[in-house]
């Protein structure tokens, strides 16, 4: 049986019947993102079916609830749910964590009857807009990309959905799975500061390429939403409307007057952990009626600052991941032979997932299931629960070799305790 990837224009042939499309890319070495451990959960394994329909299995009970709650079309199938018969061709739907996180945005209620609360974060460029004058049609197209992707990490790395409307202004919507108001504000407030360390960085770029700074300014409130699905389902894109739209944008416009270019709503103050915002007491008579202030995190986030690393960390593509082989086979060269003879390939792989845990660090559960998932396939793979120990000196060497300049004691504790997080989940010591 032959499965080709149209995505990849690669062609794997399957030995083993009834394979899933995930147990093919994992035996390939071809990353696929799958943050749950192939449960049917996350549904960031979706896959689009080319031709070869006929040679898939049909849906199981977990795949028809998926796409019946999010009205797929019958060519959306889910890897891990789907079984190969014969041959045919995919493609992966997935290829980076943004793309995995906007796919949520099918888990936004789409009712009439009643507006689910989230928390609204609205980021646009301060007027006037400095980085025009003077500059190509081409070149401002550039820089409003650039400036696209360095707001739309921050909210992709922090479980929100976004939405953008034609110009610079771009809205983040936080809560849609099920969070808490107070895990919403806090996911939405490290985000907008995430946002403002990503401007920062763009900033240093466009100078040094002769182009003018940018100044974003954003605001984050919290109450009900009216959301309306529009477009093709296998696309989906939504409508926002309502007061708290109205009121988050009304905040937008006053962020401009201050210096961290950040506004919470004091809806979000009411709803933070007390002393979690520094609040900047000097901005608050030129707000409305006092009831809206700018700050920053009273004390340091570990997530946050592991996220602000991660531009530096993923520049070059797979370089972090062959950073690390380096170190681990230099630590301890008896664990080469538990890795593929395909180096290239292994590299690629292990990159793929460090990226798809990151980007999976604010979905704990889906992140549990998907370590303890990678945990038991590499015993299967001979890895020792006593390797892990091993594993995580040069993983961290790795991050500290790979951030140079910009690596500092508080970004390695951050990481070290990400990765120790991760390590403890994968490590499924048997029990006596």
């Amino acid at each position: 049986m032959l499965l080709h990837y149209q995505c990849k224009d690669r062609t794997v042939d399957v030995a083993e019947p009834s394979r899933s499309l995930l147990e093919v890319s994992i035996a390939a070495r071809i990353p696929h993102w799958c943050e749950c451990g192939g449960n049917g959960r996350c549904t960031t394994c979706r896959v689009k079916v080319i031709a070869g329909a006929d040679n898939l299995s049909p849906q199981t009970p977990v795949e028809r609830r998926m796409a019946d709650l999010y009205g797929w079309d019958s060519d959306t199938r889910l890897a891990c749910q789907t079984r190969l018969l014969g041959n045919a061709t995919i493609e992966r739907m997935v290829t980076s964590g943004g793309a995995a996180t906007q796919l949520q945005i099918e888990s936004l209620p789409n009712r009439s009857d009643s507006d689910p609360d989230l928390a609204v974060l609205i980021c646009d460029l301060r007027p006037p807009a400095k980085s025009s004058g003077g500059q190509s049609p081409a070149a401002m197209v550039d820089v409003m990309a650039r400036y696209v992707a360095a707001v739309s990490d921050p909210i992709s790395l922090n479980n929100g959905v976004i939405h953008r409307d034609i110009g610079a202004a771009i809205t983040g919507l936080f809560g849609h799975a099920g969070d808490t108001p107070d895990s919403a504000c806090q996911l939405a407030a490290r985000a907008g500061l995430g946002i403002v360390d990503a401007i920062a960085r763009l900033n240093t770029a466009l100078e040094d390429d002769g182009a003018a700074a940018l100044e974003a300014a954003i605001a984050i409130h919290y109450g009900p939403v009216t959301v309306k699905h529009v477009g093709h389902p296998s696309l989906q894109q939504v409508s926002l409307a309502g007061e708290t739209i109205d009121e988050a944008t009304r905040l937008q416009a006053q962020a401009p007057a201050t210096e961290s270019g950040i506004l919470f709503s004091a809806a979000v103050q009411a709803i933070l952990p007390a002393g979690m915002l520094a609040v900047d007491d000097a901005a608050a008579p030129s707000l409305d009626a006092g009831a809206l202030c700018a700050g920053t995190l009273a004390t340091p986030d570990p997530l946050l600052i592991a996220q602000e690393s991660l531009a530096i960390l993923f520049a070059e593509p797979e370089g972090l991941a062959r950073t690390f082989y380096d170190r681990l086979f230099a630590a301890a060269p008896q664990l080469r032979a538990l890795f593929s003879s395909n180096m290239e390939s292994q590299i690629l792989a292990i990159d793929h997932m460090l990226q798809s845990i990151v980007y999976s660090l604010t979905r704990p559960e889906q992140l549990r299931m998907g370590l303890q998932e990678l945990g038991r396939r590499h015993i299967g793979y001979g890895v020792k629960y006593e390797h892990y120990a091993i594993i995580r000196a040069p993983l961290l060497a790795a991050i500290e070799d790979t951030l140079g300049d910009e690596s500092t004691a508080e970004k390695l504790a951050a990481w070290q305790g990400a990765i120790d997080a991760v390590l403890g989940l994968m490590n499924a010591e048997p029990q006596s």
